[in-house]
């Protein structure tokens, strides 16, 4: 079973015990924008929001 770009940086966000506000304040992104462009596998910033999860 493939699981997608997003349920990923979930499970990442999770064992980190990382909440979407800690990445919204750093990128600038609004709550569920930011959801929306890691859903639509917005490459760009998936790159951010891995980048941030791994300084945590």
């Amino acid at each position: 079973m493939e699981v997608d770009k997003y349920t990923q940086i979930r499970i990442k966000m999770i064992e980190k015990k990382i909440f979407w506000k800690d990445i919204r304040e750093k990128i600038g992104y609004s709550d569920w924008g930011l959801r929306l462009a890691i859903k639509n596998n917005n490459s760009e910033v998936i790159k951010k929001v891995e980048k941030i999860i791994d300084k945590f």
